[in-house]
C-alpha cells in the first residue's frame, strides 16, 4: 500500500489503517526499513538501510533509534547505546 507521501509498505496493518506488526517501507529515496510497528511507529528491532548504503539497525522506540544498534556508513562506524536518535 502507497502512503500519502510515497512510499509504499508491505506488511501488516491495523483496523485504523497504520502499518502495525511486521513489515517494509520502501522510501522514495531508494532508502528501506524492516521492522516492527505498533500503530504506525517502529518499536523494537529495525533495520534501516539509506539509499547511499548506511545502515542502522538495532532497536527502536516511537521510531527512533533508542536502545542498542549499530550504525554504519562509508566513514563512520558505531556500536552501543543510542538515546532517542543519532
Amino acid at each position: 500500500m502507497m502512503l500519502a507521501d510515497g512510499t509504499v509498505h508491505i506488511g501488516d496493518w491495523n483496523h485504523q489503517g497504520q502499518r502495525h506488526g511486521q513489515g517494509i517501507s520502501l522510501f522514495r529515496d531508494g532508502s528501506k526499513i524492516e521492522g516492527t510497528w505498533t500503530s504506525d511507529k517502529l518499536n523494537g528491532t529495525a533495520r534501516l538501510i539509506k539509499a547511499d548504503g548506511s545502515f542502522y539497525r538495532g532497536c527502536w522506540q516511537d521510531n527512533l533509534p533508542h536502545g542498542f544498534g549499530e550504525f554504519c556508513s562509508a566513514n563512520y562506524r558505531f556500536t552501543g547505546q543510542i538515546e532517542h536518535d543519532f
